[in-house]
């Protein structure tokens, strides 16, 4: 009719859904009963964990699509999940030290707040450009890598930062997460909306009343370009990362025990990056970096993938014992923290009971640190046995 009336196509774009079909492959069908109950996967999952779904699949392409619970499920553990602990991990250490947004606070001068950064960027550009061409499943893929980027690389490794108050890590986690919502407002409009709400609206009454109303963000062409660099140098460190990971798991030796050193061959990019090769350093746990061939007098044991030779030594010094066993009493306290339901950074009391003088002497060695990582007002020794947190060989009682 638009033809014949105007001389002129209806609509310069359209979207189109594909069909549907159940999770045996055939046609939805209630007498087969081959898909999951609506109403119960949203009050499961919720309703952006379904529309993430969706909008991800080849189905917003005009494609055909069987339903998966199991799928449903992934994007609800791997991204809804993951990004609700983020924004609740920022409120948590930003209430703790009752922390305020200043724009001022951002020099950048870290590594990580630098990279994070620069993956935002290249998130905004992703989304940017796929929605300007009606690709709805490549802009709602691209949420998943940035938000375990975000939780299992860029707060893990910051945890001490945010710990201790760092002001440049939470106004870098404060920019990332409300730029963050502004990106995904037309794919997750309620998450979207949620952060906002609370980071922005809530301390700027002046900012727009929502985040639908917000101008779209515009990638910032510079730092995408600047990071390109560094975002290659992050990639070594993950891989190299993943490889003693694996050697760990296959010798037992837990993340925690320090190691002397490690000897690394293919590496193109690391050699004169000193802060990366720090990130590496705490990433492996390994006091030492080394460059090029490994010694054949040393007990190594040598992995080979995507280019990189890793060949870790597994002896352990008496020392970096003691300092393994430290990190384990920490974790084992610190987890005893949480089971007791204790808010971080809420200062108790601590008895502890032990019959292994070398966990006696190290406690007693290390009073002063163990005191002020776990928040501790103070730390006696008893003979009385409570509650069991590492095997038989130690034993906790908190007192407030």
């Amino acid at each position: 009719i638009s033809n014949a009336l105007k001389e002129s196509p209806a609509f310069k774009n359209v979207v189109v859904t594909g069909v549907l079909k159940g999770t045996d492959g055939r046609k939805m069908s209630k007498s087969f009963g081959n898909y999951p109950d609506p109403r119960a996967t949203i009050e499961k999952y919720g309703g952006e964990t379904l529309r993430l779904y969706f909008m991800s699949n080849p189905i917003m392409k005009g494609e055909d699509m069987n339903v998966s619970e199991s799928e449903i499920q992934e994007q609800y553990r791997k991204v809804m999940q993951i990004l609700w602990n983020s924004y609740k991990y920022f409120l948590t250490y930003a209430n703790l030290h009752d922390w305020k947004p200043d724009q001022e606070v951002l020099p950048n001068d870290h590594v990580l707040d630098r990279w994070i950064l620069g993956e935002l960027e290249i998130l905004i550009e992703t989304i940017d450009k796929s929605l300007e061409a009606y690709d709805y499943p490549t802009a709602s893929r691209a949420i998943r890598p940035f938000v375990e980027n975000l939780s299992t690389w860029y707060i893990r490794l910051s945890r001490d930062r945010f710990a201790t108050g760092n002001a440049n890590a939470l106004q870098t986690l404060y920019k990332v997460l409300t730029r963050f919502s502004t990106i995904i407002a037309p794919i997750l409009p309620f998450t979207a909306e949620a952060i906002y709400q609370n980071l922005v609206r809530n301390i700027n009454t002046d900012s727009q009343d929502s985040v639908h109303l917000c101008m779209w963000p515009e990638t910032t062409t510079l730092l995408i370009h600047g990071t390109k660099d560094l975002r290659i140098k992050m990639e070594e460190v993950r891989t190299i990362s993943h490889i003693v990971h694996s050697i760990r798991r296959e010798k037992e030796i837990p993340l925690r025990q320090p190691l002397a050193e490690v000897f690394v061959a293919g590496m193109k990019y690391l050699k004169e990056n000193d802060e990366c090769l720090e990130i590496l350093k705490q990433e492996i746990n390994v006091k030492n970096i080394k460059f090029g061939n490994t010694p054949a007098n040393l007990n190594l044991n040598t992995k080979t993938t995507d280019g990189f030779t890793v060949a870790l030594s597994t002896d352990i010094p008496e020392e970096l014992l003691k300092e393994g066993l430290l990190r384990e009493i920490i974790r084992a306290i610190q987890n005893f923290r949480k089971t007791q339901g204790l808010k971080a950074g809420e200062m108790v009391g601590l008895s502890y009971s032990t019959t292994h003088n070398d966990i006696k002497n190290l406690i007693e060695e290390k009073r002063d640190e163990i005191m002020k990582v776990a928040c501790l007002g103070n730390l006696v020794f008893s003979t009385e046995k409570s509650i069991e947190v590492l095997s038989d060989r130690l034993f906790l009682e908190i007192s407030k």
